[in-house]
């Protein structure tokens, strides 16, 4: 077809500007031309899939279901909680799965919200089971003469799109965090990640959009790395506990959605970690660090001490870093408190009392401080003492209070008073020592001496053993002790750590000292492993000197040795015989805490 003349006129005429332009500025129109057509239409692009999205009843539920989940700690409210969970149900289930399954809903909502969920059985075989029945038969009908489906494919259906919602509904409550609770779930990192950043009804409404454009394929894969990234932090958690059949009520899923919440620490979400962490050199190692830091910036949050003002937020995050670190060292043995309880000393002050900042014009500088002590089993010796540093220079300081003291049996608090000896003026940082002779810890250690068997009944006895000590064999692998400053950690068998001595051989015996305090580990008086009627060279050893490099190390290894021989009793018993052995350790530790403080001289 031949175009007319009217059309090639105004094909023309563009022609001409744009010749025009080119004699002008060529390099630059053609580019400016295509750079910005192509960012109209990507603009023009995007913004019709945001607004094509928005009319899919999928998508409308994942931005309502975001909105409430961002907001939820300001929602904890049952009633709220319940109502937002019914009007997504219901949302979903008629808009997003078009009515399937809308018999079921109504029932559950009925049953659990008006009813409380009761299992009368007589209401569940006349009432509950026939309404579902009906509303099966009828979707069945309905897919069967629409020719859209067979008569099952309806009926199951109706079951199906029915359920999905309501297990929704339960997930938003905190379903997994009653679980959790109910069956004294060991709780992952993966796990705890789930239980507090997981948008239930945002990602049911994400993966049940209809529509299929730009905007929502993007969504969805920003869904699926959310789910990756909170996920892949962690193990699978175990469970152990027995099976209740209560049917749990709202208020029940909220209090255990939140007493969960409460005892997990607000880690950073893990997405938020791994965007934070691009581009560093020891990738895994950013990502850990940035969970760890907000983990203890969360336990300090919540700690009473820092809320009262006791304690600074910062000296909280120390300690915390502290009881971390000393936890890494408790692999060759367990706190248990049954034995004893620990003995505990700390150095401090009544921050609504202490003079940080004390005027010459009104008084002389004196400084008072506590220490405060738990459970000495035995009357404890405590040389005191105080000095005030300023950068090299250290100054003496004199407790007036008195410098040796002995503390009594039990727990209680001590007065100490540090004044200076001499005139000062400036700031300075305080130390505050405490010296502790002779404190004691004793550890236990469980064996179980099987004598020569073969493989097959050792297997067999292994069972029997947990069978009557309802716990696994490997709790008995290393010695329990209450946490003290100092604890001795001990093991024997082949290897150490291994509760079963079958047959007669020579075990080894493997030791080591713990420093789970904040202070110096400073002189072993003498220690002990209290094994009758064993024939072993390192049983015991007095006056340990702990080189001063070393006095703050967590860890000291004691050469161990092996255990040539034990009495014949427990060489070749019938079954197993079951032992618990002690060992005993006497020890001097020194505590020191430091203060900031400023002393004004007098005006004039």
């Amino acid at each position: 077809m031949v175009a007319s003349p009217e059309r090639v006129t105004l094909e023309k005429e563009p022609v001409k500007r744009e010749q025009a332009t080119e004699k002008y500025f060529p390099p630059f129109s053609k580019a400016g031309g295509a750079v910005k057509g192509a960012v109209v239409g990507a603009a023009a692009t995007a913004g019709s899939s945001a607004v094509d999205a928005v009319k899919d009843p999928g998508f409308i539920l994942f931005i309502v279901g975001l909105l409430t989940f961002i907001f939820n700690e300001y929602l904890n409210n049952t009633a709220i909680a319940v109502l937002i969970g019914t009007v997504f149900m219901f949302f979903s289930a008629f808009f997003i799965f078009k009515g399937k399954g809308m018999a079921v809903t109504v029932i559950f909502w009925v049953w659990y919200v008006f009813f409380g969920g009761v299992t009368d059985i007589e209401g569940i075989k006349y009432v509950i089971i026939p309404i579902v029945l009906v509303g099966m038969v009828v979707h069945g009908l309905t897919k069967s003469i629409s020719k859209q489906g067979t008569f099952g494919e309806g009926a199951m259906g109706e079951l199906l799109y029915g359920a999905i919602p309501i297990m929704v509904f339960f997930l938003d409550l905190g379903l997994l965090n009653w679980l959790a609770q109910e069956f004294n779930v060991t709780l992952s990192t993966s796990s705890q990640n789930i239980l507090l950043f997981t948008p239930w009804w945002a990602l049911l409404g994400l993966f049940t959009t209809q529509r299929e454009n730009t905007f929502i394929t993007i969504a969805r894969m920003v869904g699926v790395v959310y789910i990756f990234s909170i996920v892949l932090l962690g193990v699978v958690p175990e469970a152990y506990g027995t099976y209740k059949s209560a049917i749990p009520t709202p208020e029940e899923f909220l209090a255990a959605k939140q007493e969960i919440s409460e005892q997990l620490p607000a880690r950073e979400n893990p997405l938020i970690s791994q965007i934070a962490c691009i581009g560093d050199a020891d990738y895994e190692s950013c990502i850990q660090q940035r969970q760890e830091e907000s983990e203890l910036r969360s336990l300090c949050k919540k700690n009473e001490e820092v809320q009262k003002g006791v304690l600074t937020f910062d000296d909280c995050l120390t300690e915390e870093k502290k009881k971390k670190e000393e936890a890494k060292y408790l692999v060759g043995g367990v706190i248990d408190p049954t034995i004893k309880l620990p003995t505990k000393f700390k150095l401090e002050i009544d921050r609504e009392f202490f003079p940080f900042k004390t005027y010459l014009e009104f008084s002389s500088p004196e400084y008072p401080i506590t220490l405060k002590y738990e459970n000495t089993r035995a009357p404890v010796k405590v040389d005191l003492s105080c000095a005030f540093v300023k950068g090299s220079e250290e100054l003496p300081g004199k407790i007036t209070s008195g410098e040796n003291i002995t503390l009594p049996v039990g727990s209680g608090t001590e007065g100490i008073t540090c004044v200076p000896e001499g005139t000062l003026k400036g700031k300075y940082e305080l130390r505050v020592t405490a010296f502790f002779k002779d404190l004691e810890t004793a550890t236990h250690l469980t064996r179980f001496f099987v004598g020569e068997k073969d493989s097959q009944e050792v297997v067999e006895i292994q069972k029997a053993i947990e069978k009557t000590e309802s716990r696994d064999l490997a709790y008995f692998s290393t010695s329990q002790f209450p946490a003290d400053l100092a604890r001795f950690n001990f093991g024997f068998g082949s290897p150490p750590k291994n509760p079963l001595i079958v047959g007669g051989k020579p075990v080894q015996l493997g030791m080591s000292i713990l420093n789970s305090g904040e202070g110096k580990l400073w002189e072993i008086k003498s220690y002990g492993v209290i094994l009758e009627g064993f024939n072993a060279p390192c049983l015991s050893k007095s006056n340990i000197k702990i080189p001063s490099d070393e006095q703050s190390n967590k860890q000291i290894i004691i050469p161990g040795c092996q255990i040539m021989d034990y009495p014949g009793e427990l060489k070749n018993p019938e079954e197993y015989l079951k032992r618990t052995f002690e060992a005993r350790m006497v020890y001097d530790y020194q505590l020191e805490n430091k203060f900031a403080v400023e002393i004004v001289g007098k005006t004039g």
